[in-house]
């Protein structure tokens, strides 16, 4: 069962710009208010945007097809994106690639909180599971389990560090240890957050 024109037509605009509002779609679809957008999300069975939106990008929509249905699209030379509006794509033939309806906004949102931040490797103390100039990306807050990379502040050194947390009982106290060389660090540190992952860059820039 295929959809109304109009709700496809709404998920197309929402698969070629996943952070668009309620008020742009109105503008979009050519409607005076944003009550016309939300008539429609509601025929289509969706209370609100959001949820209208996860099912776009997620392949969900229409309700009766689990496979996305993403429009192809072949990438220009002259096509340029923002690192915030960087798109994922799949390759599907030799250049042509087809949008998935997200950006690496979207993943990283997805991985982090709103108070979720990043930080730049400086040294290669960590080599070969961190080299130096790893963009780090980092949680606070959040409890580490065993085994959990965490990102510390050690006050004797004035600088960070990246350890691996244990806690050997669950009331008993957080040891931390180095992530290559298993050394624990026994100075007074503070935990900052958790490493949730790392972005390397291969190359310093991009050729012109």
């Amino acid at each position: 069962m295929s959809a109304h024109p109009v709700i496809e037509q709404l998920a197309q605009l929402v698969r070629d710009e996943p952070s668009i509002t309620v008020a742009e779609l109105a503008r979009k679809m050519g409607y005076a208010e944003q009550k016309s957008v939300y008539y429609w999300l509601e025929k289509a069975g969706f209370r609100s945007i959001r949820l209208f939106r996860d099912a776009v990008l997620t392949g969900r929509f229409p309700p009766d097809t689990q496979v996305p249905q993403w429009p192809a699209h072949v990438r220009d030379s002259d096509e340029t994106f923002s690192p915030g509006t960087l798109p994922l794509m799949a390759i599907t033939t030799p250049g042509v690639v087809r949008k998935q309806g997200m950006t690496i906004q979207n993943v990283l949102s997805d991985t982090l909180s709103p108070a979720g931040y990043s930080i730049v490797l400086a040294t290669d103390d960590y080599v070969p599971l961190l080299i130096k100039g790893d963009l780090l990306l980092i949680e606070p807050g959040s409890e580490p389990s065993n085994g959990a990379l965490a990102l510390v502040w050690i006050p004797t050194k004035q600088t960070t560090g990246v350890y691996r947390h244990h806690r050997l009982s669950p009331a008993g106290p957080s040891r931390f240890y180095h992530p290559v060389t298993g050394q624990e660090q026994t100075d007074d540190i503070a935990m900052l957050g958790l490493v949730m992952g790392s972005l390397r860059m291969f190359a310093p820039s991009v050729p012109v």
